[in-house]
Parts: structure tokens; sequence; C-alpha cells
């Protein structure tokens, strides 16, 4: 199905947010990055079948078809030779890790923004998600979602691969030491992610983001980070030899690190954790 994104002119009917969202070109159906339904997308977000009265807030446009006439292979090579070494150095002081590791995301400076590759499950770059200084991330025209996936991070590994939500998070858990790569949000490429895992099986632990408490329209209240990890844990949890998911007692993995996390304690709340298992219906 192909979707429509919203744009600051047409933002997204359901939350009001003027990026990542969509809907279908007959303005029925919206997909929420945001909103939380019964119906999560395999790609990250959840489906919303729209009333009539938002159906008329929305006027549907043809797809704008980009062209572009480098790869994203080539820009993101463009990007990492661009940067300096003083750049990538601040960058990492300012996010709480180590150079090594934003090296290894093989970040990037496309003039204005610090840039870091999105992958496939092959490790082939389809966007480029853009980091400015003050902390604001968008992609570059044309993107995908995609992975986060580092040099000497292999998925035929047999050590335990752990799954983070967005780059400065995998930086963190690469500057522990940990096999880590890392996903967009806490939805989507899941479908990626998979492909990725189906390589060899093995040990998985999803790092979920410490979130606050948001409410939906219907006034009930969940934790997306939370959420999404649980939905990620039964989506790929019949092709790992196991899953667990641990939530840092900080904001995030990578503001842990801040506060003096190390491997050894990640590791003992890994190991404090029990495994994630679903019944044959794929309940917890």
């Amino acid at each position: 199905m192909a979707w429509l994104r919203v744009t600051r002119n047409e933002p997204c009917v359901i939350c009001g947010k003027t990026r990542w969202c969509g809907y279908t070109a007959d303005g029925k159906i919206a997909r929420c990055m945001q909103i939380e339904s019964a119906k999560p997308h395999a790609e990250g977000g959840w489906i919303h079948a729209l009333t009539d009265e938002r159906i008329q807030r929305i006027t549907p446009k043809p797809k704008k078809i980009i062209q572009r006439s480098v790869s994203f292979r080539n820009e993101s090579a463009r990007c990492r030779r661009a940067i300096t070494v003083s750049q990538s150095r601040d960058l990492a002081r300012r996010l709480g890790v180590s150079r090594l590791s934003l090296e290894r995301l093989e970040i990037g400076w496309d003039g204005r923004s610090y840039t870091f590759p999105m992958c496939d499950a092959n490790s082939e770059i389809i966007g480029i998600r853009l980091r400015t200084s003050d902390g604001r991330k968008y992609a570059v025209s044309g993107s995908q979602n995609g992975l986060f996936i580092p040099t000497e991070v292999c998925a035929w590994s047999e050590q335990t691969l752990y799954i983070c939500e967005g780059e400065s998070d995998t930086a963190a858990a690469l500057t522990l030491g940990l096999d880590a790569i890392g996903r967009p949000s806490c939805t989507g490429s899941e479908k990626h992610i998979k492909e990725f895992l189906r390589q060899r099986r093995r040990d998985v632990v999803i790092v979920s983001d410490n979130d606050g408490l948001k409410t939906r329209p219907d006034g009930t209240q969940w934790r997306p980070g939370i959420e999404g990890a649980r939905h990620l844990a039964q989506a790929i949890r019949p092709i790992c030899s196991s899953v667990k998911i641990i939530t840092p007692p900080e904001k995030d993995l990578r503001a842990w690190v801040q506060a003096g996390a190390t491997a050894e304690a990640v590791m003992a709340l890994v190991s404090a954790r029990r495994f994630v298992a679903y019944n044959s219906k794929g309940k917890k």
C-alpha cells in the first residue's frame, strides 16, 4: 500500500505532527507514528480508519517522485569524507559516547547536519538520517527508514545482539563494547530486523526507552518505547534463540551511559530479566 506523507501544511489528522505519518490516496486510512491503535503497522506506526470529518481535512496530492543523481551510498561516502575529527569528537562529547562508536556508524557531515546511513538487512544504504547540532532529526529526501548497522557487527555473529532505539543509543551500546544495531524509532523496520536475524539464531536483547506515560485520544495511557519493544519481541521471537527486553533506569541507554553505566551493569540488568515468551496465539 502506497502512503502519502504528511506535510507542514497538511499535518497528521491523528496526532497533528508534520513528519513521518502518512495516509492513503483516498484519505480513508491514516498511518500515525505517534498515537497507538489496535492495528500496528509492520513498518512502524499504527493504522487508523478515518471518519468522514477527518477525510475532508485531507486533500491528497500525487506522490512526488524524487530523482536522485547519486546513490545514498555515494552520498553517505561523500559526507564521511567531509566530516572532520573535531566535529566527530565534539558530537561524541555532547552525546557522551566514544568517537569510535560514531565512526563505526559511519557518521558524516553534509555541511549543515551530521549524517548517519540507514541500511536494509544486507547493509545496503536505503536512506540517510540527519541530526542537527541541537539534536533535531530528519532525513534526506527520498530516504527509507532502515537500520543503523555499525561496521564489524555481523548478522551471523554468535554474540548477544542488542537492538536499540536510534543512532545515539546504538552508539552508547557500542561504547560499552556490546554488539548492537539500531532502528530509527520505537516502532518500524521490523522487516529489516527479521531479515537480519534470520541469518543466524541468536540471543537478542531489545533496549527500550524509559518513556513517561503518554495519553491516547480515548484517555488511556501507554509508554511508546516499552510497547514498541514488546511488539518487536513478539515479531522476532520465533526466529531467535531467546529474546529479553530491558529498560534502563535513566531516560534511555545513552543517558544511562552518561550517568556511569558499564557493560557489567547492563548485563546484570539483562540477567535479572525474564525471557520473553509467547503462547500459540502470540500473546505474552
